[in-house]
């Protein structure tokens, strides 16, 4: 009976996981393009929203990208210049506006329910904030050119890192700046870090705009997917909300999973 019981969650769990893989995020990705000022959100293989930007009158001059999930979508301009805005998770600007917090060079962002986080660019100095993005506190400085892409590690409670210029490195980071490993694509440009909610990474590439990869913690390549109307965005923020609900055809897989573990039961039985 134990045997039995096993075989049918192995067979249960193989027949969800699989699939979900190769057809796209869990959650609810949400992804900004300020070049277009556009937020969107994925979800599996579909384009769930897109809204424009609350970004009037700097939308031409680069808009919002970093971006951070809490009781709502909270955002940050693309420069010192730009502020940044505060979104429902159906993307409806709430009319909120946050301001620059620190001169340096953000373009993605993630949070932990406590501090949104960020890193600049030109430097690689890691910072944390309040939620609204207030009172920045440097973390860490990694004193390198060219890392973007960050996402918290709720289960390891740690910062990943992307690459952006200078290389194709993803690493993950204690809050203190102590690396604990680190792995490399084959692609560069990295952008749109985030962390899934089953603990694997998305990322995307500025070289292959509208195609976004999954990979293990580990550096395992899972998959990919292609979404044709993000083909021309920049989408260079990305986090993914830590809940999600099952679509339409996660639910499918798991009734076939389902009725599959059922009928060997049965055969199994009968022999």
């Amino acid at each position: 009976m134990k045997f039995r019981i096993l075989l049918f969650a192995f067979l249960l769990v193989a027949g969800l996981a699989t699939p979900a893989l190769a057809s796209g995020p869990i959650g609810t990705y949400y992804l900004t393009a300020g070049d277009t000022g556009m937020n969107w959100a994925v979800q599996g293989p579909n384009v769930v929203l897109q809204h424009p930007q609350n970004c009037a009158p700097f939308c031409g001059l680069g808009g919002e990208y970093a971006i951070a999930l809490d009781a709502s979508v909270r955002t940050l301009g693309n420069s010192p210049f730009i502020p940044g805005s505060e979104y429902t998770y159906g993307l409806v600007a709430t009319g909120v506006k946050y301001a620059y917090p620190v001169n340096a060079h953000f373009y993605d962002g993630t949070q932990d329910g406590t501090h949104n986080y960020s890193v600049g660019m030109g430097t690689g100095r890691v910072f944390s904030f309040d939620t609204n993005w207030t009172n920045p506190q440097l973390l860490f400085s990694l004193n390198v050119f060219g890392y973007l892409g960050i996402t918290y590690d709720r289960f390891n409670n740690s910062l990943w890192l992307s690459k952006f210029s200078g290389g194709n490195r993803v690493a993950d980071y204690t809050l203190g700046g102590v690396l604990i490993s680190s792995f490399n694509t084959p692609f560069s440009s990295i952008s749109s870090l985030a962390m899934d909610v089953n603990g694997t990474l998305w990322m995307g590439s500025q070289g292959t705009l509208g195609t976004f990869y999954n990979y293990s913690t580990a550096g395992a390549f899972l998959g990919s997917v292609f979404y044709p109307a993000l083909a021309n965005q920049n989408t260079l923020g990305g986090e993914i909300a830590a809940t999600a609900t099952p679509e339409p055809g996660t639910l499918g897989l798991l009734a076939t999973g389902i009725a599959g573990g059922f009928g060997l039961l049965r055969r199994l039985r009968r022999s």
